[in-house]
């Protein structure tokens, strides 16, 4: 009985052995991210890649796995056409990328897993990686109320340079309203400065003017000019 049950624990330790050596030599990975956030319009994407070292590929498929029950559902496969509001994409026999459409809420309660089916030395490997979980995206600021650190950094600077300008410019304004007071106000107060000491304002010299007879030229000659006698009232005074 002895010889019997070693006969048979020999085969059976044999095969976990040959199994285990396989999965260590022929096995391979899955690589997807382990979280992705969801954009504003309910668009996300997970990429689903694997390291072998082979071109024979079977299978790549996208799994949905509920949170709640633990419940494992097909969303899209390679070979499946028409996925509803899934989109796959090849990047290379390695990477592949699923693009989600019309994400809701319900798709935070779930979770995405990877699975890839490769030929390895006539034998089908199949692995899945870590799932993926969505997280809720911010929702997109309106473009009104968009903050200034959002704003092109050139349209910052273009805006400060025309305030700078204004600001300048009113300054300007106002040193020349202010010179203008100023000059206005010192003449009317040397004005009444005169007024009140009594002095008469000194008017400019006239002009002389060369070549030019005066206004009284003729009283002039008038009065140099002798007078004519009257000889007939002398010689009736003189007798």
């Amino acid at each position: 009985m002895r010889r019997s049950r070693n006969a048979e624990m020999i085969p059976s330790s044999f095969n976990i052995i040959i199994t285990i050596y396989l999965s260590l030599s022929y096995g391979f990975k899955v690589i997807q991210p382990q979280n992705r956030t969801v954009d504003p319009d309910g668009l996300v994407s997970i990429s689903c890649e694997h390291n072998a070292n082979v071109t024979s590929l079977i299978d790549v498929r996208l799994n949905r796995i509920s949170l709640r029950d633990n419940k494992r559902t097909l969303l899209c496969q390679k070979a499946m056409h028409g996925c509803e509001n899934v989109l796959i994409h090849s990047n290379n026999p390695q990477k592949w990328l699923f693009i989600l459409l019309n994400v809701g809420q319900e798709a935070m309660n779930t979770l995405y897993e990877c699975e890839f089916t490769l030929v390895e030395n006539d034998l089908h490997e199949t692995e899945t990686g870590e799932p993926t979980r969505l997280l809720q995206g911010q929702q997109e600021p309106d473009q009104d109320c968009a903050p200034a650190s959002q704003l092109p950094l050139a349209w910052q600077c273009g805006q400060q340079i025309w305030i700078l300008i204004g600001v300048m410019a009113l300054m300007f304004l106002c040193i020349c309203v202010m010179a203008c007071l100023y000059v206005k106000l010192r003449h009317t107060t040397g004005s009444e400065q005169l007024c009140e000491s009594g002095l008469p304002q000194t008017a400019p010299p006239p002009q002389h003017r060369s070549n030019e007879e005066p206004e009284n030229c003729i009283y002039v000659e008038m009065k140099k000019a002798t007078q004519p006698r009257n000889l007939a009232l002398e010689s009736s005074i003189f007798g």
